[in-house]
Protein backbone atom coordinates (compact mmCIF):
# COMPACT_ATOMS: atom_id res chain seq x y z
CA UNK A 1 0.00 0.00 0.00
CA UNK A 2 1.33 3.62 -0.38
CA UNK A 3 1.73 6.12 2.23
CA UNK A 4 1.72 9.34 1.53
CA UNK A 5 3.43 10.00 5.25
CA UNK A 6 4.83 7.83 7.68
CA UNK A 7 4.33 8.78 11.14
CA UNK A 8 8.44 7.76 13.41
CA UNK A 9 7.43 8.08 17.00
CA UNK A 10 8.54 6.38 20.37
CA UNK A 11 5.79 4.27 21.95
CA UNK A 12 6.86 5.75 25.03
CA UNK A 13 5.43 9.17 24.17
CA UNK A 14 2.29 7.66 23.26
CA UNK A 15 1.39 4.55 25.76
CA UNK A 16 2.61 4.53 29.47
CA UNK A 17 3.92 1.46 31.84
CA UNK A 18 0.05 0.09 31.72
CA UNK A 19 -0.11 0.14 27.47
CA UNK A 20 -2.74 2.84 28.20
CA UNK A 21 -2.83 5.72 25.76
CA UNK A 22 -1.29 8.51 27.46
CA UNK A 23 -4.29 11.25 28.00
CA UNK A 24 -3.48 14.41 25.75
CA UNK A 25 -0.29 13.02 24.44
CA UNK A 26 1.60 14.73 21.48
CA UNK A 27 1.16 11.50 19.57
CA UNK A 28 -2.45 11.10 19.47
CA UNK A 29 -2.80 15.21 18.48
CA UNK A 30 -0.83 14.67 15.25
CA UNK A 31 -2.60 11.09 14.57
CA UNK A 32 -6.11 12.98 15.26
CA UNK A 33 -4.89 16.39 12.93
CA UNK A 34 -4.52 13.94 10.13
CA UNK A 35 -7.70 12.30 10.79
CA UNK A 36 -9.28 15.69 10.69
CA UNK A 37 -7.50 16.22 7.51
CA UNK A 38 -8.41 13.02 5.65
CA UNK A 39 -12.28 14.73 5.97
CA UNK A 40 -10.82 17.48 3.25
CA UNK A 41 -7.89 15.50 1.78
CA UNK A 42 -7.30 12.63 -0.15
CA UNK A 43 -4.10 10.52 1.71
CA UNK A 44 -3.16 7.82 3.37
CA UNK A 45 -0.69 7.41 6.46
CA UNK A 46 1.05 5.39 8.07
CA UNK A 47 0.90 5.12 11.94
CA UNK A 48 1.64 1.37 13.85
CA UNK A 49 0.16 0.93 17.04
CA UNK A 50 0.73 -3.00 16.78
CA UNK A 51 2.77 -4.95 19.46
CA UNK A 52 6.33 -5.97 18.38
CA UNK A 53 5.71 -9.25 17.60
CA UNK A 54 9.92 -9.69 16.78
CA UNK A 55 12.60 -7.60 15.82
CA UNK A 56 12.45 -9.32 12.15
CA UNK A 57 9.10 -9.21 11.37
CA UNK A 58 9.10 -5.90 13.25
CA UNK A 59 11.47 -4.04 11.19
CA UNK A 60 10.46 -5.64 7.79
CA UNK A 61 6.57 -4.20 8.10
CA UNK A 62 8.00 -0.75 9.13
CA UNK A 63 10.84 -0.95 6.69
CA UNK A 64 8.09 -1.67 3.58
CA UNK A 65 5.78 0.88 5.05
CA UNK A 66 8.76 3.66 4.96
CA UNK A 67 9.39 1.83 1.64
CA UNK A 68 5.84 2.95 0.23
CA UNK A 69 6.12 6.69 1.74
CA UNK A 70 6.24 9.71 0.44
CA UNK A 71 7.76 11.74 3.66
CA UNK A 72 8.40 11.61 7.44
CA UNK A 73 6.86 12.96 10.34
CA UNK A 74 9.72 12.49 13.05
CA UNK A 75 8.46 13.03 16.31
CA UNK A 76 11.43 14.05 18.03
CA UNK A 77 11.93 13.49 21.95
CA UNK A 78 14.41 12.08 24.76
CA UNK A 79 12.58 8.53 24.39
CA UNK A 80 12.74 8.50 20.62
CA UNK A 81 15.88 10.18 20.21
CA UNK A 82 17.35 6.62 22.31
CA UNK A 83 14.97 4.35 20.59
CA UNK A 84 16.86 1.99 18.36
CA UNK A 85 13.76 1.35 16.19
CA UNK A 86 13.30 5.24 15.49
CA UNK A 87 17.38 5.72 14.80
CA UNK A 88 16.63 2.52 12.19
CA UNK A 89 13.56 4.22 10.61
CA UNK A 90 15.24 7.47 10.52
CA UNK A 91 18.19 5.95 8.54
CA UNK A 92 16.26 4.03 6.36
CA UNK A 93 14.22 6.78 5.02
CA UNK A 94 17.45 8.90 4.70
CA UNK A 95 18.79 6.22 2.68
CA UNK A 96 15.45 6.37 0.46
CA UNK A 97 16.19 9.86 0.37
CA UNK A 98 12.81 10.61 1.83
CA UNK A 99 12.29 13.79 3.22
CA UNK A 100 12.19 13.80 7.31
CA UNK A 101 10.11 16.62 9.67
CA UNK A 102 11.19 16.53 12.81
CA UNK A 103 9.26 17.82 15.47
CA UNK A 104 10.52 17.75 19.03
CA UNK A 105 8.07 17.54 21.64
CA UNK A 106 10.19 18.08 24.73
CA UNK A 107 13.45 19.71 25.76
CA UNK A 108 15.81 17.62 24.63
CA UNK A 109 18.95 17.67 23.01
CA UNK A 110 19.51 16.39 19.53
CA UNK A 111 21.89 13.55 19.39
CA UNK A 112 25.21 14.20 17.35
CA UNK A 113 24.75 11.27 15.04
CA UNK A 114 20.61 12.20 14.30
CA UNK A 115 21.88 16.03 13.62
CA UNK A 116 24.30 15.31 11.51
CA UNK A 117 22.33 13.00 9.29
CA UNK A 118 19.29 15.33 9.54
CA UNK A 119 21.26 18.46 9.15
CA UNK A 120 19.28 19.19 5.73
CA UNK A 121 15.70 18.51 6.86
CA UNK A 122 12.86 20.21 8.21
CA UNK A 123 13.13 20.75 11.58
CA UNK A 124 10.14 22.46 14.05
CA UNK A 125 9.91 22.87 17.32
CA UNK A 126 6.53 22.32 20.05
CA UNK A 127 7.63 25.27 21.68
CA UNK A 128 6.78 27.24 18.41
CA UNK A 129 5.15 25.56 16.14
CA UNK A 130 1.81 23.90 16.78
CA UNK A 131 0.47 20.46 15.84
CA UNK A 132 -1.55 21.55 13.08
CA UNK A 133 1.13 23.43 11.29
CA UNK A 134 3.69 20.82 11.59
CA UNK A 135 1.25 18.31 9.80
CA UNK A 136 0.08 20.58 7.62
CA UNK A 137 3.50 21.15 6.74
CA UNK A 138 4.71 17.47 6.04
CA UNK A 139 1.05 16.91 4.13
CA UNK A 140 1.86 19.70 1.77
CA UNK A 141 5.15 18.35 0.94
CA UNK A 142 3.65 14.89 0.56
CA UNK A 143 1.00 16.36 -1.57
CA UNK A 144 2.45 18.30 -3.35
CA UNK A 145 0.88 21.40 -2.94
CA UNK A 146 -0.56 23.93 -0.28
CA UNK A 147 -3.09 22.48 1.93
CA UNK A 148 -5.28 24.83 3.88
CA UNK A 149 -5.06 25.48 7.54
CA UNK A 150 -8.15 23.46 9.23
CA UNK A 151 -10.04 26.84 9.60
CA UNK A 152 -10.32 27.36 6.18
CA UNK A 153 -11.79 24.12 5.44
CA UNK A 154 -14.64 24.08 8.45
CA UNK A 155 -17.26 23.90 6.86
CA UNK A 156 -16.53 21.65 4.05
CA UNK A 157 -18.46 18.48 4.61
CA UNK A 158 -16.29 15.44 6.13
CA UNK A 159 -16.56 12.50 3.48
CA UNK A 160 -17.56 9.50 5.27
CA UNK A 161 -16.50 5.46 4.46
CA UNK A 162 -19.31 2.46 4.95
CA UNK A 163 -16.26 0.55 7.02
CA UNK A 164 -16.89 -2.44 4.88
CA UNK A 165 -13.98 -5.07 5.38
CA UNK A 166 -13.54 -8.60 4.47
CA UNK A 167 -14.42 -12.22 5.87
CA UNK A 168 -17.49 -12.63 8.28
CA UNK A 169 -18.68 -9.05 8.50
CA UNK A 170 -19.40 -6.80 11.58
CA UNK A 171 -20.09 -3.30 11.05
CA UNK A 172 -16.98 -1.62 13.11
CA UNK A 173 -14.80 -4.67 13.04
CA UNK A 174 -11.49 -2.63 12.89
CA UNK A 175 -10.96 0.86 14.85
CA UNK A 176 -14.54 1.75 15.82
CA UNK A 177 -12.79 5.14 13.92
CA UNK A 178 -13.89 3.64 10.63
CA UNK A 179 -17.32 2.21 11.13
CA UNK A 180 -18.17 1.25 8.40
CA UNK A 181 -21.81 0.33 7.03
CA UNK A 182 -22.39 3.16 9.24
CA UNK A 183 -22.98 7.02 7.90
CA UNK A 184 -22.49 9.48 11.31
CA UNK A 185 -24.52 12.26 9.87
CA UNK A 186 -27.26 9.54 9.53
CA UNK A 187 -27.14 8.18 12.60
CA UNK A 188 -27.65 11.76 14.24
CA UNK A 189 -30.73 13.10 12.34
CA UNK A 190 -32.29 10.32 13.78
CA UNK A 191 -31.64 10.33 17.36
CA UNK A 192 -33.98 12.87 18.86
CA UNK A 193 -36.52 11.40 20.73
CA UNK A 194 -37.57 13.21 23.81
CA UNK A 195 -39.30 16.22 24.33
CA UNK A 196 -40.09 18.32 27.18
CA UNK A 197 -41.11 22.26 27.28
CA UNK A 198 -39.70 23.60 30.51
CA UNK A 199 -39.95 26.96 30.15
CA UNK A 200 -43.31 29.68 31.19
CA UNK A 201 -43.75 32.38 28.70
CA UNK A 202 -45.32 34.50 31.71
CA UNK A 203 -42.38 36.92 30.06
CA UNK A 204 -41.02 37.15 26.96
CA UNK A 205 -37.85 36.49 26.32
CA UNK A 206 -35.60 38.60 23.97
CA UNK A 207 -35.18 36.25 20.98
CA UNK A 208 -31.53 37.33 18.84
CA UNK A 209 -32.03 37.44 14.93
CA UNK A 210 -30.61 34.49 13.58
CA UNK A 211 -28.29 35.84 11.14
CA UNK A 212 -26.75 33.60 8.58
CA UNK A 213 -25.91 35.04 4.82
CA UNK A 214 -27.77 31.26 3.93
CA UNK A 215 -31.35 32.03 5.90
CA UNK A 216 -34.07 33.82 3.67
CA UNK A 217 -35.96 35.42 6.38
CA UNK A 218 -39.51 33.48 7.07
CA UNK A 219 -42.84 35.07 9.22
CA UNK A 220 -43.00 33.40 11.87
CA UNK A 221 -46.43 33.94 14.50
CA UNK A 222 -45.33 35.00 17.06
CA UNK A 223 -48.36 33.59 19.40
CA UNK A 224 -46.94 29.78 18.76
CA UNK A 225 -45.53 28.23 21.86
CA UNK A 226 -42.90 26.47 21.72
CA UNK A 227 -43.96 23.30 21.24
CA UNK A 228 -45.70 24.00 17.82
CA UNK A 229 -42.70 26.08 16.95
CA UNK A 230 -40.71 22.85 17.20
CA UNK A 231 -43.28 20.89 15.59
CA UNK A 232 -44.14 22.39 12.42
CA UNK A 233 -40.11 22.84 12.08
CA UNK A 234 -40.21 19.26 12.32
CA UNK A 235 -42.65 19.12 9.42
CA UNK A 236 -40.52 21.56 7.52
CA UNK A 237 -37.51 19.35 7.89
CA UNK A 238 -39.13 16.28 7.05
CA UNK A 239 -40.17 17.93 3.77
CA UNK A 240 -36.39 19.09 3.64
CA UNK A 241 -37.08 22.54 3.62
CA UNK A 242 -34.09 22.98 6.03
CA UNK A 243 -34.31 26.89 5.97
CA UNK A 244 -38.08 27.62 7.29
CA UNK A 245 -37.20 24.58 9.99
CA UNK A 246 -33.93 25.98 11.20
CA UNK A 247 -35.64 29.40 12.03
CA UNK A 248 -38.41 27.27 14.00
CA UNK A 249 -36.29 25.11 15.86
CA UNK A 250 -34.19 28.64 16.94
CA UNK A 251 -37.57 30.27 17.97
CA UNK A 252 -38.63 27.25 19.73
CA UNK A 253 -34.95 26.23 21.17
CA UNK A 254 -34.45 30.36 22.69
CA UNK A 255 -37.85 29.73 24.68
CA UNK A 256 -36.15 26.39 26.02
CA UNK A 257 -37.62 23.70 24.46
CA UNK A 258 -35.03 20.74 24.62
CA UNK A 259 -36.06 19.31 21.55
CA UNK A 260 -35.68 22.45 19.31
CA UNK A 261 -32.44 23.02 20.46
CA UNK A 262 -31.42 18.94 19.92
CA UNK A 263 -32.29 19.55 16.45
CA UNK A 264 -31.07 23.08 15.86
CA UNK A 265 -27.94 21.47 17.00
CA UNK A 266 -28.25 19.00 14.34
CA UNK A 267 -28.85 21.14 11.66
CA UNK A 268 -25.78 22.94 12.33
CA UNK A 269 -23.99 20.06 12.46
CA UNK A 270 -24.96 18.81 8.99
CA UNK A 271 -25.41 21.98 7.45
CA UNK A 272 -29.10 22.32 7.29
CA UNK A 273 -30.47 25.48 6.75
CA UNK A 274 -27.55 27.14 7.85
CA UNK A 275 -23.46 27.27 7.32
CA UNK A 276 -22.28 23.91 9.30
CA UNK A 277 -20.63 25.14 12.48
CA UNK A 278 -19.55 22.08 14.80
CA UNK A 279 -18.89 24.51 17.72
CA UNK A 280 -22.76 25.91 17.37
CA UNK A 281 -24.10 22.40 17.24
CA UNK A 282 -22.12 21.45 20.62
CA UNK A 283 -23.58 24.82 21.82
CA UNK A 284 -27.33 23.76 21.32
CA UNK A 285 -26.45 19.60 22.17
CA UNK A 286 -25.10 21.32 25.62
CA UNK A 287 -28.22 23.53 26.10
CA UNK A 288 -30.40 20.45 25.16
CA UNK A 289 -28.31 17.58 27.79
CA UNK A 290 -28.82 20.13 30.51
CA UNK A 291 -32.73 18.94 30.56
CA UNK A 292 -31.54 15.55 29.95
CA UNK A 293 -33.11 15.38 26.39
CA UNK A 294 -31.45 11.62 25.19
CA UNK A 295 -31.06 12.47 21.83
CA UNK A 296 -28.64 15.80 22.46
CA UNK A 297 -26.57 13.09 25.12
CA UNK A 298 -26.11 11.08 22.36
CA UNK A 299 -25.08 13.04 20.04
CA UNK A 300 -22.83 15.15 21.94
CA UNK A 301 -21.36 11.85 22.95
CA UNK A 302 -20.67 11.73 19.13
CA UNK A 303 -19.08 14.67 19.36
CA UNK A 304 -16.82 13.77 21.52
CA UNK A 305 -15.98 10.51 20.40
CA UNK A 306 -14.91 11.88 16.89
CA UNK A 307 -13.95 15.34 17.79
CA UNK A 308 -16.14 17.34 16.38
CA UNK A 309 -16.68 20.91 17.54
CA UNK A 310 -14.94 19.46 20.69
CA UNK A 311 -11.46 18.06 21.55
CA UNK A 312 -11.92 13.87 21.07
CA UNK A 313 -12.27 12.31 24.32
CA UNK A 314 -13.50 9.08 24.54
CA UNK A 315 -14.26 8.77 28.13
CA UNK A 316 -16.36 11.86 27.75
CA UNK A 317 -18.15 10.31 24.65
CA UNK A 318 -19.26 7.14 26.30
CA UNK A 319 -19.95 9.38 29.98
CA UNK A 320 -22.55 10.82 27.35
CA UNK A 321 -23.73 7.61 25.52
CA UNK A 322 -24.32 6.01 29.04
CA UNK A 323 -26.41 8.81 29.84
CA UNK A 324 -28.86 8.23 26.57
CA UNK A 325 -28.50 4.54 26.91
CA UNK A 326 -29.91 4.74 30.14
CA UNK A 327 -33.37 6.23 29.05
CA UNK A 328 -33.49 3.33 26.00
CA UNK A 329 -31.76 5.51 23.47
CA UNK A 330 -30.71 2.76 20.93
CA UNK A 331 -28.07 4.59 19.15
CA UNK A 332 -26.19 5.42 22.69
CA UNK A 333 -26.77 1.59 23.79
CA UNK A 334 -25.28 0.68 20.05
CA UNK A 335 -22.31 2.91 20.21
CA UNK A 336 -22.05 2.06 24.27
CA UNK A 337 -21.37 -1.49 23.28
CA UNK A 338 -18.83 -0.85 21.00
CA UNK A 339 -17.07 1.04 23.25
CA UNK A 340 -16.84 -1.62 25.37
CA UNK A 341 -15.70 -3.96 22.70
CA UNK A 342 -12.88 -1.78 21.63
CA UNK A 343 -12.00 -0.45 24.49
CA UNK A 344 -12.69 3.18 23.42
CA UNK A 345 -12.94 5.08 27.23
CA UNK A 346 -13.61 2.17 29.18
CA UNK A 347 -11.74 -1.05 29.79
CA UNK A 348 -12.45 -3.71 27.27
CA UNK A 349 -15.28 -5.82 28.63
CA UNK A 350 -16.79 -7.89 25.23
CA UNK A 351 -19.85 -9.28 28.24
CA UNK A 352 -20.65 -5.53 28.92
CA UNK A 353 -20.36 -4.92 24.82
CA UNK A 354 -22.99 -7.65 24.52
CA UNK A 355 -25.33 -6.36 27.38
CA UNK A 356 -25.89 -2.90 26.09
CA UNK A 357 -25.81 -4.46 21.86
CA UNK A 358 -28.82 -6.39 23.44
CA UNK A 359 -30.53 -3.67 24.58
CA UNK A 360 -30.10 -1.84 20.87
CA UNK A 361 -30.57 -5.11 18.90
CA UNK A 362 -33.96 -5.44 21.21
CA UNK A 363 -35.11 -2.55 19.65
CA UNK A 364 -34.55 -3.60 15.86
CA UNK A 365 -31.56 -1.17 15.76
CA UNK A 366 -30.04 -2.91 12.17
CA UNK A 367 -26.41 -2.55 13.40
CA UNK A 368 -26.69 -4.16 16.92
CA UNK A 369 -28.41 -6.49 15.50
CA UNK A 370 -25.86 -7.52 12.73
CA UNK A 371 -22.86 -6.46 15.35
CA UNK A 372 -24.92 -8.95 18.06
CA UNK A 373 -24.52 -11.69 15.76
CA UNK A 374 -21.15 -11.09 14.75
CA UNK A 375 -20.22 -11.39 18.29
CA UNK A 376 -22.04 -15.13 18.35
CA UNK A 377 -20.55 -15.87 15.81
CA UNK A 378 -16.87 -15.55 17.08
CA UNK A 379 -17.93 -16.27 20.82
CA UNK A 380 -16.15 -12.71 22.20
CA UNK A 381 -18.51 -11.80 25.21
CA UNK A 382 -20.94 -15.06 24.38
CA UNK A 383 -20.30 -18.73 24.22
CA UNK A 384 -20.26 -19.08 20.39
CA UNK A 385 -22.97 -20.04 19.37
CA UNK A 386 -23.91 -20.05 15.08
CA UNK A 387 -27.49 -20.15 15.80
CA UNK A 388 -27.87 -17.23 17.53
CA UNK A 389 -25.64 -15.87 15.21
CA UNK A 390 -27.97 -16.47 12.22
CA UNK A 391 -31.04 -15.49 14.10
CA UNK A 392 -29.41 -11.47 14.96
CA UNK A 393 -27.72 -11.43 11.26
CA UNK A 394 -31.14 -12.56 9.61
CA UNK A 395 -33.20 -9.95 11.81
CA UNK A 396 -30.54 -7.09 10.67
CA UNK A 397 -30.83 -8.42 7.00
CA UNK A 398 -34.17 -8.69 6.60
CA UNK A 399 -34.27 -4.72 7.31
CA UNK A 400 -31.92 -4.83 4.07
CA UNK A 401 -28.75 -4.40 5.71
CA UNK A 402 -26.27 -5.26 3.55
CA UNK A 403 -23.52 -6.41 5.81
CA UNK A 404 -26.24 -8.91 7.28
CA UNK A 405 -27.37 -10.05 4.26
CA UNK A 406 -23.69 -11.08 3.60
CA UNK A 407 -23.17 -12.50 7.20
CA UNK A 408 -26.33 -14.70 6.55
CA UNK A 409 -25.00 -15.87 3.25
CA UNK A 410 -21.43 -16.81 4.92
CA UNK A 411 -23.75 -19.04 7.37
CA UNK A 412 -25.39 -20.59 4.48
CA UNK A 413 -22.54 -21.47 2.46
CA UNK A 414 -20.50 -22.60 5.30
CA UNK A 415 -23.49 -24.41 7.08
CA UNK A 416 -22.90 -22.54 10.53
CA UNK A 417 -26.12 -22.19 12.44
CA UNK A 418 -28.41 -23.40 9.44
CA UNK A 419 -28.04 -26.52 7.11
CA UNK A 420 -25.49 -25.64 4.37
CA UNK A 421 -27.50 -24.49 1.58
CA UNK A 422 -25.65 -23.16 -1.71
CA UNK A 423 -29.16 -21.55 -2.92
CA UNK A 424 -30.24 -19.92 -0.09
CA UNK A 425 -26.19 -18.57 0.31
CA UNK A 426 -26.47 -16.96 -3.18
CA UNK A 427 -30.07 -15.86 -2.46
CA UNK A 428 -28.55 -13.13 -0.12
CA UNK A 429 -25.17 -12.97 -1.25
CA UNK A 430 -27.18 -11.33 -4.12
CA UNK A 431 -29.21 -9.31 -2.19
CA UNK A 432 -25.82 -8.14 -0.59
CA UNK A 433 -24.04 -7.47 -4.06
CA UNK A 434 -27.45 -5.42 -5.64
CA UNK A 435 -26.25 -2.98 -2.87
CA UNK A 436 -22.35 -2.59 -4.11
CA UNK A 437 -20.72 -4.63 -1.03
CA UNK A 438 -18.30 -5.49 -2.35
CA UNK A 439 -17.18 -8.94 -0.82
CA UNK A 440 -20.75 -10.24 -1.48
CA UNK A 441 -19.60 -9.40 -5.49
CA UNK A 442 -16.95 -11.54 -4.77
CA UNK A 443 -18.90 -14.42 -2.96
CA UNK A 444 -21.58 -14.06 -5.51
CA UNK A 445 -19.38 -14.17 -8.77
CA UNK A 446 -17.20 -17.24 -6.51
CA UNK A 447 -20.74 -19.37 -6.59
CA UNK A 448 -21.34 -18.71 -10.28
CA UNK A 449 -17.99 -19.45 -11.20
CA UNK A 450 -18.25 -23.44 -9.13
CA UNK A 451 -21.63 -23.67 -10.13
CA UNK A 452 -22.64 -23.65 -6.26
CA UNK A 453 -26.37 -22.64 -5.55
CA UNK A 454 -26.75 -21.71 -9.54
CA UNK A 455 -25.83 -22.77 -12.88
CA UNK A 456 -22.46 -22.76 -13.24
CA UNK A 457 -21.58 -19.56 -15.54
CA UNK A 458 -18.32 -18.07 -15.97
CA UNK A 459 -19.76 -14.60 -17.73
CA UNK A 460 -21.88 -13.82 -14.99
CA UNK A 461 -18.75 -14.59 -12.79
CA UNK A 462 -17.11 -12.68 -14.85
CA UNK A 463 -19.78 -9.37 -14.30
CA UNK A 464 -19.30 -10.10 -10.47
CA UNK A 465 -15.97 -10.29 -9.90
CA UNK A 466 -15.51 -7.05 -12.11
CA UNK A 467 -18.32 -4.72 -9.96
CA UNK A 468 -16.03 -5.87 -6.84
CA UNK A 469 -12.90 -5.27 -8.08
CA UNK A 470 -13.17 -1.91 -9.98
CA UNK A 471 -14.07 -0.99 -6.42
CA UNK A 472 -10.69 -2.46 -4.37
CA UNK A 473 -11.95 -5.72 -3.39
CA UNK A 474 -8.43 -8.08 -3.51
CA UNK A 475 -10.13 -11.26 -3.49
CA UNK A 476 -12.24 -10.36 -6.89
CA UNK A 477 -9.26 -8.11 -8.48
CA UNK A 478 -7.40 -11.93 -8.65
CA UNK A 479 -10.68 -14.12 -9.38
CA UNK A 480 -10.84 -11.93 -12.45
CA UNK A 481 -7.67 -12.21 -13.16
CA UNK A 482 -7.90 -15.72 -12.89
CA UNK A 483 -10.60 -15.76 -15.58
CA UNK A 484 -8.67 -13.52 -17.94
CA UNK A 485 -5.96 -16.21 -17.58
CA UNK A 486 -7.50 -19.03 -18.04
CA UNK A 487 -10.02 -17.44 -20.51
CA UNK A 488 -12.66 -18.37 -18.73
CA UNK A 489 -15.80 -15.62 -19.29
CA UNK A 490 -14.02 -13.60 -21.24
CA UNK A 491 -11.12 -13.94 -24.08
CA UNK A 492 -8.05 -15.67 -22.83
CA UNK A 493 -5.58 -11.90 -22.15
CA UNK A 494 -2.18 -12.56 -20.13
CA UNK A 495 -2.07 -8.77 -20.07
CA UNK A 496 -5.02 -8.30 -18.32
CA UNK A 497 -4.62 -11.37 -16.37
CA UNK A 498 -1.25 -9.49 -15.07
CA UNK A 499 -3.16 -5.89 -14.46
CA UNK A 500 -5.75 -7.51 -12.34
CA UNK A 501 -3.49 -10.01 -10.67
CA UNK A 502 -1.12 -6.85 -9.73
CA UNK A 503 -3.42 -4.88 -8.17
CA UNK A 504 -4.32 -7.92 -5.70
CA UNK A 505 -0.95 -8.55 -4.96
CA UNK A 506 -0.48 -4.95 -4.17
CA UNK A 507 -2.70 -5.14 -1.61
CA UNK A 508 -1.02 -8.06 0.13
CA UNK A 509 -3.15 -11.02 -1.31
CA UNK A 510 -0.82 -14.36 -0.92
CA UNK A 511 -2.35 -15.81 -3.75
CA UNK A 512 -2.10 -12.99 -6.11
CA UNK A 513 1.72 -12.59 -5.42
CA UNK A 514 1.86 -16.09 -6.27
CA UNK A 515 0.62 -15.78 -9.70
CA UNK A 516 2.13 -12.59 -10.32
CA UNK A 517 5.24 -14.46 -10.04
CA UNK A 518 4.00 -17.30 -12.21
CA UNK A 519 3.50 -14.73 -14.42
CA UNK A 520 6.97 -13.01 -14.38
CA UNK A 521 8.77 -16.54 -14.25
CA UNK A 522 7.12 -17.60 -17.61
CA UNK A 523 6.90 -14.78 -19.23
CA UNK A 524 2.99 -15.05 -19.37
CA UNK A 525 1.53 -11.20 -20.21
CA UNK A 526 4.90 -9.27 -19.31
CA UNK A 527 8.65 -9.67 -20.13
CA UNK A 528 10.03 -12.68 -18.70
CA UNK A 529 12.28 -11.31 -15.66
CA UNK A 530 13.01 -14.28 -12.69
CA UNK A 531 14.16 -11.78 -10.77
CA UNK A 532 10.46 -10.34 -10.30
CA UNK A 533 9.35 -13.66 -10.50
CA UNK A 534 11.37 -14.35 -7.33
CA UNK A 535 10.15 -11.42 -5.82
CA UNK A 536 6.79 -11.94 -5.90
CA UNK A 537 7.48 -15.49 -4.70
CA UNK A 538 9.01 -14.18 -1.81
CA UNK A 539 6.28 -11.26 -1.01
CA UNK A 540 3.86 -14.62 -1.04
CA UNK A 541 5.36 -17.81 0.30
CA UNK A 542 6.47 -14.75 3.60
CA UNK A 543 2.53 -14.81 4.14
CA UNK A 544 2.97 -18.54 4.22
CA UNK A 545 1.66 -19.50 0.75
CA UNK A 546 2.73 -23.12 0.49
CA UNK A 547 2.93 -23.35 -3.46
CA UNK A 548 5.43 -20.00 -3.68
CA UNK A 549 7.14 -21.63 -0.78
CA UNK A 550 7.71 -24.70 -3.15
CA UNK A 551 8.34 -22.70 -6.28
CA UNK A 552 11.16 -20.85 -4.32
CA UNK A 553 13.16 -24.19 -3.56
CA UNK A 554 12.26 -25.72 -7.02
CA UNK A 555 14.12 -22.64 -8.21
CA UNK A 556 17.27 -23.17 -5.73
CA UNK A 557 16.27 -20.21 -3.63
CA UNK A 558 15.07 -20.14 0.29
CA UNK A 559 12.41 -18.87 1.84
Amino acid sequence: MKYDLFISYSRADYWDKNENVIPGNIVSQIVDTLEAYQQHYNFEYFFDQEAIESRAAYLKRIASAIDESKVMLFVASKSSYSSEFCSKELNFADKREIPIFQYCIDDAKTPLDIELLLGTHQFRSSKHYSVEKIVQDALSEALGFKVKPLSELIHVQPHITDGHTPKFKRVANLSIKTIVGIVVSALLLFSAHYVFEVISRDTEPVIPPLIDKNITPIEIDDMLTASQLFFTGKKHFDNEDYNSAVQYYYKSAHLGYSSAQNYLGLCYYEGRGVTQDYTEAVKWFCKAVKQKNAGAQYNLGCCYYFGYGVIQNYAEAVKWYRKAAKQGDAHAQNYLGLCYEEGSGVPQDYAEAVKWLRKAAEQGYVQAQNHLGFLYYSGYGVNQDYAEAVKWCRKAAEQGDASAQYNVGICYEKGHGVTRDYAEAVKWYRKAAEQGHTDAQSNLGKCYYNGNGVTQDYAEAVKWYRKAAEQGNASAQYSLGLCYYEGRGVTRDYEVAVKWSRKAAEQGYATAQCSLGVCYEKGLGVTQDYAEAVKWYRKAAEQGNESAKETLRRLGYTE
